[in-house]
């Protein structure tokens, strides 16, 4: 598993690096629905697709079903 400051994103033409990482996935994953507890645990998750994360919650899977499924 990849270590949070190993993880990178492109957002547009912004290179996001480590925790800026995080902290957007954080957002991202709030917006989506799920409670900060979980979306910070997921943030952090370089395992955890954040598409799909989203769609989860977006085509009605439960928080619950959602991490189950994530982790």
């Amino acid at each position: 598993m990849l270590k949070v400051h190993e993880i990178t994103a492109s957002v547009g033409q912004v290179q996001l690096l480590g925790l800026e990482v995080v902290a957007w996935r954080y957002e991202e994953l709030g917006r989506a629905g799920y409670p900060p507890e979980q979306a910070i645990d997921l943030a952090g998750r370089a395992d955890v697709d954040l598409h799909v994360a989203v769609g989860l919650l977006a085509h009605g899977a439960t928080v619950e079903q959602a991490v189950r499924i994530l982790t």
